[in-house]
């Protein structure tokens, strides 16, 4: 870097940004050229080198460069702070980074997945000791967000059919395990499927953070989506619900008003 006498090299200090940034910013490239995506992640540091975990999609223009191989460049940063003074020019801006290159590969081992799960989770949770069962949520959201994602009419453009295609794929998700949280108890009574019990079984109640964390994953996925299509007079709109309305929702639903919150809402629109 230009100005030596800045950059981070001391271990502490690098693991300090790695524990204070939450999202990390990869750069590949793909027979339509670069592109960039921020992704929750995990990290192992050892010595000078330096491992990322990342989780995708198994669909998608992020995954097919990734699994193409060669290297990729990453960059997260954070404690951002606007240093001020008299002048215009004398204004500056301070943050902490790390920046980088190096190969991505994909992980195949089912110890090896749970392992990168496992940081991944530890990271953004602050917990650790996760149960990674081979069970998965996504065997049946799957179903549903593909079906949402089969929805999107294709232009003709191969970039944008795939942006609406993993937009409408993660919204579908988020509100299917939504709507599972939400007729939890519902499901229970009844004995109606459920893929939230089928999944953790007896242990929901402690898995929450985990499958808040799911959800937000998908969010974050569903907006970067977004953020590659030319959505027009429509941006405002799709960028309220993905930012507010969505987040609002879940946050109503994790917490019990959900139900009570739409009956309300019915009642004062008939």
């Amino acid at each position: 870097m230009r100005r030596a006498d800045r950059e981070v090299t001391d271990r502490k200090q690098l693991e300090e940004i790695l524990q204070a940034c939450h999202a990390v910013h990869i750069g590949a490239q793909d027979g339509d050229g670069m592109f960039v995506v921020p992704m929750n992640y995990g990290f192992h540091l050892e010595g000078d080198r330096l491992t990322l975990y990342v989780h995708s999609a198994q669909e998608g223009r992020k995954i097919a460069a990734f699994r193409a191989g060669g290297t990729v460049a990453f960059e997260m940063d954070g404690q951002h702070a606007l240093r001020t003074a008299d002048t215009a020019c004398g204004h500056s801006y301070t943050y902490r980074s790390i920046m980088g290159s190096g190969p991505i590969r994909e992980l195949t081992g089912r110890e090896e997945k749970r392992a990168a799960l496992g940081r991944i989770m530890e990271h953004m949770t602050g917990k650790s000791g996760w149960d990674m069962p081979d069970a998965s949520l996504d065997r049946t959201a799957d179903t549903f967000a593909r079906l949402l994602a089969g929805a999107a009419p294709a232009s003709g453009d191969a970039a944008r059919d795939r942006a609406l295609g993993q937009l409408l794929y993660h919204v579908g998700r988020w509100i299917y395990l939504v709507d599972a949280w939400d007729d939890l108890a519902d499901d229970r009574r009844t004995g109606s499927y459920n893929p939230i019990s089928a999944r953790f079984g007896g242990e929901t109640e402690a898995n929450r953070d985990y499958l808040r964390t799911t959800l937000r994953h998908s969010l974050n996925l569903a907006r970067s989506a977004a953020a590659l299509l030319e959505l027009g007079h429509w941006r405002e709109t799709v960028e309220n619900i993905l930012f507010l309305g969505l987040p609002m929702v879940e946050e109503l639903v994790f917490t019990g008003r959900w139900k009570a919150v739409n009956q309300h809402n019915r009642r004062q629109n008939p």
